[in-house]
């Protein structure tokens, strides 16, 4: 599997992700869309699957032109997300006075194993940064995607709509307790990617 990452120059320097191989391709957190993401999609043969790890506008607001692009897309979110996935007001957009409300259905996840594009990815619950923060998790390809529940050396912020402190300190005493192997790649909803064995070493919070 190749992994293509797409950082938004424009607002907040978040990350998004393309992955592709024989099996399918998936985009993860479309927070813009431009030219390039389109190009590099038609280029790769289009996809089929988008993974949302959180509603935040800054993870969501490329969907409407992605699925008018790629109408036949599905959008996998945790289901205890798609209140705030929808909703302005807790989706930060209307923080920025552009109030989003994604043009999609979803396909609520919960926590467990999904086969989607032919790849085996386990949903991993992760409550703190929103209600409904969770993270992919690609064992046989040895990828995680934490969204902002991890970010490199820190954490994601708990103060916004539906975060909660508690919640996220047990989601980290959740993720110490993971049997990840210590050569999972992480990719964050921002900063770069890291080794599991490095973000172990960098990260206080999973000390």
């Amino acid at each position: 599997m190749i992994v293509q990452k797409f950082v938004n120059a424009k607002a907040f320097s978040c990350n998004l992700y393309i992955l592709s191989g024989e099996k399918g391709n998936i985009l993860i957190d479309p927070g813009y869309y431009d030219e390039s993401i389109h190009n590099y999609i038609v280029k790769i043969g289009g996809i089929s699957s988008i993974l949302i790890t959180h509603g935040h506008f800054d993870h969501i607001m490329g969907i409407n032109d992605l699925i008018k692009d790629f109408p036949s897309c599905k959008v996998y979110i945790f289901a205890l997300e798609e209140r705030l996935f929808f909703k302005p007001s807790l989706n930060c957009s209307s923080f920025i006075s552009n109030p989003y409300i994604p043009s999609c259905t979803i396909e609520p996840l919960q926590e467990g194993k999904y086969q989607i594009e032919g790849y085996q990815v386990e949903v991993i619950y992760t409550p703190g940064h929103t209600k409904g923060s969770c993270m992919y998790y690609f064992k046989e390809e040895n990828l995680l995607f934490t969204g902002d529940t991890l970010i490199g050396e820190s954490i994601g912020r708990s103060d916004l709509p539906t975060g909660n402190e508690n919640e996220l300190y047990l989601s980290l005493i959740k993720i110490k307790s993971y049997p990840f192997n210590d050569n999972t790649r992480c990719y964050f909803g921002h900063e770069k990617a890291l080794s599991y064995k490095q973000l172990k070493e960098m990260n206080p919070y999973l000390k």
